[in-house]
């Protein structure tokens, strides 16, 4: 078409859907088929994101020599029906923490259509492959004749240690502070130091002002919330219906918002200055939803640390810090794995999910279906209330058939037995070796599976069945997978949440909202997925990085309203001033989290109360509010899009409330002269 897309007078258009036509009563779909992957003037929506890089025509995988700290081997294949890869360049860059340090390009070889060679690119001398830093590689296949974009690919090259605890001290010294319990007052005042002062509310054991220099940096409180806007979606398969129960669970701010303390907040001042509040509150009038929290105020790093646990009743009272979660460290974010949890195993080396069908045992289909379901047994007797998983114990895998796996000499097998053995039991590492045994494992984490078989002469662990050979001019690799073997060498399995039935429908989030003052929150810099919004099951076109924008161009402009904004994977967050000076910083400790940022009212982006009609109805309606909306989030379901009109995301991308959900942060405020990159190590340590 000749017109210009977007057209130059694109502020004054107004794009209006069912409902919008006609006189009251007008029979219509409201906003059906007006969600697609662009916008009534062909802006991409951010899904067409995800589309554009599911089909993308040139793809890299590690291949058999994998992806090292400074050498990596590719297999990179090329679906183009007619071009050969000899038309396109790789440009590659390693980044250390998000930031770009080296970077090269690399000609391709002449691999025909649907085929597939191998590539050896040497990234970084073995000098500067610095331990302790997060470093990933990107690739970006270039097309010659125009420089365009045509693909990408991002591989990790090595994780620093996760960051678990604030500094108690950076002098060794104990720190001035004084602990103020107003009487009669609905505040617990914590005063650390002469410039940074915290307000812990009585109703919700959380903080409730935070003032740095003087300035309060809190617009609104901070909040526990179990619900998000709707998305078209979800409105499609009655999910505005079926979780209403979790629309007002915390949230007490609001009228019928739910939130009841258990046990009095309980305040603690330690040898080096810092205080501990914990609380215990029902976020549902059942009581069944219970939030444990444990906030430190560290005077020294100025910042306040907030952990938190939600569990359903009967699912464990232990405290986030509390003894025997060692020693007080953050657990790692998202659903605690728990014995009778149900889980599907996803290789990361094939990408495919492990498959039982009789006594075979293999891996195949991308997608986790009623196959690929296990659920985890604990192979030793233990405590009644021990439920968690932990890394080092040994479990039973129990196939839908109701048959544990079974290790032999050269292969995994689902057969009967009479009662499960030895040979039943495998026992749960974590991938990176980083982890010490008796730590917590959360469903999403990487982790090899050792027989624990008795007599053995070496270990051996579960690996998918080996990928065939591939050659320059070599036929790309298989869609489908073959025979579990067992292998000497750890293979890394992906433990996704699996199917569950017979409970309360879990909410799409679970986690915290605030609202900081705009002045000081315009700007954000994060080091996470971007530079669109992601989630569960539309994160692959994000890829992981540092970015920064305008807090006003985070929440997309759908034609309804909906949830929006949300940026997974996320190690911190700095919101900030116009000039990028003052702000609050926002550290995931533990492990990333879901982290969101707008000028909105998250009320403005939903739906009335059980009701498919917006609060507000579109988006140029919506109203940019004098303050910066915040949420970071233990754990958020996907947004679906398998259709619109009943299909619920696949189950991995589901939450499950039948087991707990842990996460830790920091809130920590800089001045105009600090740096909130630099401020990561001040405030952390591994």
């Amino acid at each position: 078409m000749s017109e210009e897309y977007p057209p130059a007078d694109l502020p004054s258009r107004r794009f209006a859907y069912g409902g919008d036509f006609g006189p009251p009563g007008t029979p219509s779909d409201e906003a059906f088929c007006i969600n697609g992957l662009v916008q009534p003037d062909r802006r991409p929506n951010p899904h067409a994101h995800e589309a554009r890089r599911a089909m993308q025509p040139i793809h890299a995988a590690a291949g058999p020599e994998g992806v090292g700290p400074c050498e990596a081997q590719l297999v990179v294949s090329n679906e183009h029906d007619f071009l050969p890869l000899s038309l396109f360049v790789l440009h590659w860059e390693v980044q250390e923490e998000g930031a770009a340090v080296r970077r090269g390009c690399v000609e391709l070889p002449a691999c025909a259509p649907h085929r597939c060679c191998l590539l050896a690119l040497e990234h970084t001398p073995p000098e500067l492959a610095l331990p302790g830093c997060e470093r990933h590689l990107l690739l970006r296949f270039v097309r010659k004749s125009d420089r365009a974009e045509v693909g990408w690919a991002q591989f990790e090259l090595g994780a620093p240690p996760t960051p678990a605890l604030l500094c108690a001290s950076v002098s060794g010294a104990a720190a001035v502070t004084s602990l103020v319990d107003v009487e009669g007052s609905p505040e617990l005042m914590v005063v650390a130091g002469a410039e940074f002062t915290v307000a812990f509310s009585r109703a919700t054991g959380l903080p409730s002002s935070l003032r740095f220099q003087g300035e309060e940096r809190l617009a609104a409180r901070l909040e526990p919330t179990l619900w998000r806007p709707m998305n078209d979606n979800e409105l499609g398969s009655g999910r505005h219906r079926a979780l209403r129960r979790w629309r007002e669970a915390g949230r007490p701010s609001r009228e019928d918002g739910y939130m009841r303390m258990l046990t009095p907040l309980r305040a603690t001042t330690n040898a080096d200055g810092s205080v501990v509040v914990r609380s215990r509150a029902a976020l549902t009038p059942d009581g069944n939803t219970v939030l444990h929290t444990t906030c430190t105020v560290h005077p020294h790093a100025t910042a306040v640390e907030v952990r938190a646990r939600v569990v359903l009743s009967g699912g464990g009272d232990a405290e986030p810090g509390s003894p025997g979660q060692e020693g007080g460290e953050a657990a790692s974010p998202g659903v605690v794995l728990c014995d009778g949890a149900t889980v599907s195993l996803r290789s990361e080396e094939v990408r495919l999910h492990l498959d039982v069908e009789g006594a075979l045992v293999r891996t195949r289909w991308n997608d986790a279906g009623p196959w690929q379901q296990l659920t985890v047994r604990a192979a030793l007797e233990r405590p009644p209330d021990d439920s968690p998983v932990r890394y080092g114990d040994a479990v039973f895998l129990v196939a839908h058939t109701g048959v544990p796996l079974s290790a032999a000499p050269g292969g995994v097998l689902s057969a009967g037995v009479p009662a499960p053995g030895a040979a039943q039991r495998f026992v749960l590492e974590p991938a990176d070796g980083g982890a010490r045994a008796g730590e917590t494992i959360v469903c999403g984490a990487a982790v090899t599976l050792r027989a624990a078989t008795v007599g053995w002469s070496r270990a051996e662990y579960v690996a998918p069945g080996a990928a065939p050979a591939v050659g320059v001019e070599g036929p790309p690799l298989p869609a489908g997978g073959g025979e579990v073997r067992l292998s000497e060498a750890p293979a890394f399995w992906r433990l996704e949440a699996g199917r569950c039935t017979g409970l309360v429908e879990a909410p799409l989030r679970v986690g915290f909202e605030c609202a900081l003052s705009r002045e000081r929150a315009t700007h954000v810099r994060w080091f996470g997925r971007g530079p669109h919004e992601s989630y569960p099951d539309r994160k692959e076109s994000a890829c992981v990085g540092r970015w920064a924008g305008r807090v006003g161009e985070q929440a997309f402009g759908y034609v309804r309203p909906q949830e929006t904004g949300n940026k997974m994977e996320t190690r911190w967050m700095a919101l900030s001033d116009e000039a990028e000076g003052a702000g609050t910083l926002v550290v995931a400790l533990g492990g990333p989290l879901s982290m969101t940022c707008h000028h909105h009212a998250l009320d403005d982006l939903d739906t009335r109360p059980g009701s498919r009609f917006n609060n507000v109805r579109h988006a140029f309606e919506l109203e940019s509010r004098d303050l910066t909306t915040l949420c970071v989030d233990g754990a958020v379901a996907g947004v679906g899009g398998i259709d619109s009109w009943g299909a619920q995301p696949l189950s991995h991308h589901l939450l499950r409330l039948d087991q707990p959900v842990e996460w830790a942060f920091a809130l920590r405020p800089f001045s105009a002269r600090e740096d909130p990159a630099a401020l990561i190590a001040e405030v952390t340590r591994a």
